[in-house]
């Protein structure tokens, strides 16, 4: 169990350029599924409403409702877990941002020899540095 909170602060460092794109595009999908919401209850050509106003719809428009709750919901908790893991890596030294980057953020293919040519480094010190920045970011990020 000590070793909980590497795989956390991994987790979050490997998802954090997914987060950043679910970030971008949840407006979007959110707008949609508004537009779906208004089309489901705007009048049909005829006055009467498009889709009859059976339970169907109403279900449907329930439905559109919650999901629309949700995301923004997934959204808000999106923002701010970016939101603190920017902030943690803005707390890291230069240094400790690139083996961290290497590592976890651009899932290089090959960051320990790529990390030994960039700081002139061994291949155990790569592995030292990774343990200690990955520490600075988890107490950076979700404190002690």
């Amino acid at each position: 169990m000590e070793h909980y909170w590497k795989i956390r602060a991994i987790s979050q460092l490997r998802g954090y350029k997914a987060l950043l794109s679910e970030i971008d595009n949840a407006p979007g999908e959110i707008e949609e599924l508004r537009q779906q919401m208004t089309a489901l209850k705007s009048p049909g050509a005829d006055g009467g409403e498009s889709h009859g106003g059976s339970g169907r719809s109403s279900d449907r428009l329930d439905s559109l409702i919650d999901e629309i709750t949700d995301r923004e919901e997934a959204l808000k908790a999106a923002k701010a877990s970016a939101k603190r893991t920017r902030r943690a890596l803005e707390a890291l030294s230069q240094e400790d941002l690139v083996v961290l980057s290497a590592f976890y953020i651009d899932d290089m293919r090959n960051p320990t020899d790529y990390l030994m040519d960039r700081l002139y480094i061994s291949r155990r010190t790569v592995y030292v540095r990774r343990d200690l920045a990955l520490a600075k970011f988890r107490i950076a990020r979700n404190g002690l």
